[in-house]
């Protein structure tokens, strides 16, 4: 590969990586303006995956850790307090008390063709 080819290259990685972030950064815009991926009464499920992926999932309590488990192909519906941001939902079928706040990235929306 000669030093254009490898230039060309170089380009096509950087120009990739700015519409990769461009695509994030306009996600992030969308919701920073009130367009949330989930709403109140919304039908969700816990996307277990995700949840296991955070660095501090084997520190968070056993009793969260169980209960994601346990629940993890339930369908639940979401209740968002007015006290707290629209990222951090309750679940209405969640019959701990308190009840456990999940961020919106763990949720998985269903749709009427998932049940």
């Amino acid at each position: 590969m000669n030093r254009e080819q490898r230039r060309k290259q170089s380009k096509s990685g950087l120009i990739k990586q700015f519409l990769d972030d461009l695509s994030m950064a306009n996600k992030f815009k969308g919701i920073i303006e009130g367009d949330w991926p989930i709403h109140d009464g919304d039908k969700v499920t816990l996307n277990l995956e995700e949840i296991r992926k955070h660095p501090g999932y084997e520190r968070k309590l056993p009793a969260y850790r169980r209960f994601c488990e346990m629940n993890a192909g339930r369908v639940f519906t979401v209740c968002i307090d007015q006290n707290m941001r629209n990222s951090v939902v309750c679940l209405k079928e969640d019959q701990t008390k308190p009840k456990w706040l999940f961020w919106i990235g763990d949720l998985t929306k269903v749709t009427e063709d998932d049940t």
